[in-house]
């Protein structure tokens, strides 16, 4: 009797050391993705910027052979044939446009994120010290007639649940379900 409930309790401490790792490796992962994207975007714009004015240049080079077949009055069907890279133009042209418009909308995208950077847990934080729980952690839900406090804030993950209606979610989403706000206006209020 007594080493099954040694067991049981090894297992439980095993169990809960487990789940710290685990709770670590997520966070590290999250940090890795975000320094990731931060390196890749400027990586991008670099190789974009590389292939358009390689494409570029064979353009030009497929218009200047062009221009030297029409002085020497060669027949349109002959350019044609003799320039195989003339035929692909219209292709690298179109990728050109294509480069430049990723190029644009990554380049916006870099400078947004600097300019965008919002600490989410200040907010959160804030956010939490304008709403007033009972001392058991619970407030009267405001999605529902409620009489008796039904929804619980559960500090740990940082999540409300009503137990009457079921409704669950973050802080935020409880500050944009209750005020019918936007995400972003609930940043900026809250900034």
């Amino acid at each position: 009797m007594i080493e099954e409930w040694d067991q049981r309790f090894i297992e439980k401490e095993w169990m809960e050391e487990w789940k710290e790792e685990q709770k670590k490796v997520i966070e590290q992962c999250r940090e890795f993705r975000k320094e990731m994207r931060e390196i890749a975007i400027p990586l991008r714009i670099n190789w974009i910027d590389e292939e358009v004015k390689k494409l570029e240049q064979e353009v030009v080079d497929a218009y200047l052979n062009d221009s030297q077949l029409r002085k020497e009055k060669k027949p349109y069907w002959f350019r044609k044939v003799i320039l195989n890279d003339l035929r692909e133009t219209d292709k690298k042209e179109s990728m050109i446009r294509k480069l430049k418009a990723e190029r644009h909308y990554l380049s916006n995208m870099l400078r947004n994120q600097e300019s965008n950077k919002v600490d989410v847990s200040e907010i959160k934080k804030r956010i939490e010290s304008t709403i007033t729980l009972n001392s058991r952690g619970f407030i009267n839900c405001p999605f529902h007639e409620d009489k008796t406090p039904s929804m619980k804030w559960f500090p740990d993950s940082e999540v409300f649940h009503c137990f009457s209606c079921g409704w669950h979610g973050d802080l935020i989403a409880f500050i944009m379900k209750r005020d019918k706000m936007s995400f972003k206006e609930v940043i900026k209020k809250y900034e």
